[in-house]
């Protein structure tokens, strides 16, 4: 009995070692850090009308993120945008311009950051109401 409470201890003792201990590496750009704000000027539109869409980029410190490449597309309702793509300026701002699809419907447009790994992504969207 005296026998196996020492190889436990031992091996309990054993596990608890903290020396080498390594961090995994980097990976990028930390979403964590990043305030994305889209707003689509108006939000209810008729038929014949657009919407302009704005995207606010921020850092963990509220400054602006220029030059962030960004990915636009209908997510679903329909409709065109004027680009399918595009990046922040300066002062951390992208826009772009939403045109319904010709009938009643309730659209939501997607904006994707894009980074160096494509499972971190975080999609955001915003919806415009079209009506006659």
């Amino acid at each position: 009995m005296r026998r196996l409470f020492v190889v436990a201890a031992v091996l309990a003792f054993a596990g608890c070692a903290i020396d080498n201990q390594n961090a995994p590496g980097m990976t990028g750009p930390s979403e964590l850090s990043l305030a994305l704000g889209i707003t689509a000027t108006p939000d209810l539109i008729k038929t014949d009308g657009a919407s302009a869409i704005t995207v606010t980029a921020l850092d963990a410190l509220g400054a602006p993120i220029a030059g962030l490449s960004l990915r636009y597309r209908v997510l679903n309702g329909g409709g065109n945008l004027s680009d399918i793509a595009g990046a922040t300026n300066g002062a951390g701002v992208a826009g772009f311009t939403f045109f319904p699809p010709g009938g009643e419907t309730l659209a939501t447009i997607e904006v994707t950051a894009i980074g160096t790994n494509a499972q971190n992504q975080q999609v955001r969207t915003v919806a415009v109401r079209v009506r006659n």
